[in-house]
């Protein structure tokens, strides 16, 4: 490691260089990768349905609750 580091400090030119092509090279594969390797994945929804028979509206209109919550 420490080798490393004294040609970087003698040539720091050609770490910048090759930092900046790592992030172009990065930044190309992003933009170019096929859709299936972030697929759309879809979340699972699921809902529960109380029947209230008999009540006016008036009674039931307090009662419906919406629930969500992202995992």
């Amino acid at each position: 490691m420490n080798k490393l580091v004294q040609i970087a400090l003698k040539k720091p030119y050609t770490f910048v260089v090759l930092a900046i092509l790592i992030v172009v090279f990065g930044v190309m594969t992003v933009i170019h990768a096929p859709p299936t390797s972030s697929p759309n994945i879809q979340m699972p929804v699921s809902s529960v349905v109380w029947l209230y028979d008999g009540l006016m509206p008036q009674e039931t209109e307090g009662v419906s609750r919406v629930f969500s919550s992202k995992c």
